[in-house]
């Protein structure tokens, strides 16, 4: 009870010095996961944050895009040294023909190559995440593959799309299926529409000043094309137990 208090009297004073509205903490210790909410989940409606409500992922999403891209190329027989377009042959058409010789490991470590500010709204549907994977490789790189570490959102855009390849089903389905395979029932999604009927954080931008309180985010995090690399969201508690998941898939068999 007293770690908690402390940990409760810690969450505020980082609020009063960020300027944040609100966050929420899940701790895992391995035996029990305990999640620790303070501030308010919108600054319009003053909605205090509970351990119920759910928060973007933002780029924690790109270590599960990873470990679900391993599973499908497992599922095939491919491994991390395959090519990326020997899965996806319309990427051949790349401007770029060093493209041709990136592998999913590549694109995984950030070591592809690829720009990684490209950033654009495809719209959405089967058809927005392919046509964002053919705008991205048409860009020229900016390194040979293998050369460079530059952290890259467009390369998690191109393993979301893999994933739609193999396994012939859209990222976001794939996704929360596999994660409903491990957790069972689960908040997490990166479907807008889906968060947004459970209990969720407003999404809040710094002011345009370096003082003031946070503003509300006039959108979404990212366009759909791009949620591979940023999109989901769920509650902390399910983030917790799915991450004790795929730690437990790291550590080596006794």
């Amino acid at each position: 009870m007293h770690e908690d208090t402390d940990l409760l009297a810690l969450l505020q004073e980082w609020l009063c010095e960020t300027g944040a509205p609100g966050v929420s903490v899940a701790l895992d210790d391995g035996r029990k996961i305990r999640c620790h909410a303070a501030g308010v989940a919108d600054i319009v409606t003053q909605a205090p944050v509970s351990p119920h409500f759910a928060f973007q992922f933002g780029s924690v999403t790109k270590m599960v895009t990873a470990f679900l891209l391993i599973e499908a190329l497992a599922d095939k027989g491919l491994g991390l040294e395959t090519a990326v377009v020997a899965i996806a042959p319309d990427l051949a058409a790349s401007n770029d023909h060093a493209f041709h010789h990136v592998t999913v490991r590549q694109l995984l470590d950030h070591t592809s190559g690829l720009d990684s500010q490209w950033w654009a709204d495809m719209g959405r549907g089967r058809a927005a995440r392919p046509a964002a994977a053919r705008a991205i490789v048409s860009q020229p790189l900016i390194a040979r593959p293998g050369d460079l570490f530059s952290y890259s959102n467009s390369g998690y855009v191109l393993a979301g799309y893999l994933m739609e390849v193999l396994t012939g089903q859209a990222w976001e389905d794939y996704a929360e299926s596999r994660i409903a395979r491990d957790l069972g029932g689960h908040s997490i999604s990166a479907r807008a529409e889906a968060i947004l009927l459970r209990p969720a954080a407003r999404g809040h931008v710094a002011p345009g000043s370096k003082t003031g309180p946070a503003v509300p985010a006039v959108r979404w995090y990212a366009p759909a094309a791009l949620s591979p690399g940023g999109g989901l969201a769920g509650t902390p508690t399910d983030l917790a137990r799915l991450l004790r998941i795929l730690r437990s898939r790291l550590e080596p068999d006794p």
